[in-house]
């Protein structure tokens, strides 16, 4: 314990009393521990995806500012942030709609009823100026596919690509959902096709989920898929692979036919 005062006219303070051994015990009482502090401590690791229950909350703010707090003051802070993390997610697409004018966004969460919290599920993105290129020089060929995202909340990265006519990749829209599903990719395909719903469909080359969206698709799979499914069925020969390969590089309907009548043959 050690008192000082300090000196008059300066800023320099004067040591009076000094006892160097502290016996008191430690002590986690705080007033200056407000809810609106605990939340601004937690929010970081909300936005993580910690799942920070009450007891954690507490336990977090013990352990690294030597505060106790209630389990009302744990509470309400917990939900103040979490309210927080979704209304950043609101002012951000707001701030994009203020920056490009026609972007268009739609965000899906998942609330049961009014005294629940609102879980964020997936977010969709297209912006004006991608969208316009795409419509004035486009080709009718829009590539999918998607992506695990890397952190703590193991959503998925589903996207929609387009070539230009310097034969580059760009892409139109994106969205972030919780798993791909049917579910997932049908709601992220009939936002696309709404944003570019004057173009004719007919000519769209796309995913077999279109079908059941627009039952004239053509469907085309990539080479490397077509194998890993037979190979799932078969086995994975070098024999099927071969003859998969040959079959994709036939040049002309003979050869073709010929490479399809070995491979219905295989064993």
């Amino acid at each position: 314990m050690a008192f000082a005062s300090k000196v008059g006219g300066s800023d320099c303070f004067r040591l009076k009393t000094l006892n160097g051994k502290y016996t008191c015990g430690r002590n986690y009482s705080s007033s200056l521990a407000s809810s609106s502090w605990v939340s601004q401590k937690i929010v970081i690791n909300i936005s993580r995806g910690e799942k920070m229950k009450i007891a954690t909350v507490i336990q977090t703010i013990q352990n690294k500012y030597m505060a106790n707090i209630s389990i009302i003051k744990a509470y309400w802070p917990r939900r103040k942030a979490r309210e927080e993390i979704h209304s950043k997610l609101r002012d951000y697409c707001v701030e994009i709609m203020r920056t490009n004018p026609g972007y268009i966004s739609q965000i899906l969460i998942d609330r049961p009823s009014i005294t629940h919290l609102p879980r964020f599920m997936r977010m969709y993105m297209c912006l004006d100026s991608i969208k316009q290129g795409f419509l004035a020089g486009y080709r009718p060929i829009i590539g999918v596919n998607g992506c695990h995202l890397k952190g703590d909340h193991g959503q998925q990265f589903l996207v929609a690509v387009e070539r230009d006519p310097n034969n580059n990749y760009f892409p139109i829209a994106v969205v972030a959902v919780e798993i791909e599903t049917r579910d997932s990719w049908s709601w992220f395909i009939n936002l696309l096709l709404d944003n570019i719903g004057h173009v004719n469909r007919e000519k769209w080359d796309l995913m077999q989920i279109f079908q059941e969206i627009i039952p004239a698709l053509k469907h085309r799979l990539y080479l490397r898929h077509l194998y890993v499914n037979c190979k799932k069925a078969c086995g994975g020969v070098t024999v099927l692979r071969d003859l998969i390969l040959s079959i994709a590089k036939a040049i002309y309907v003979e050869k073709w036919k010929r490479r399809m009548t070995q491979l219905m043959h295989i064993n």
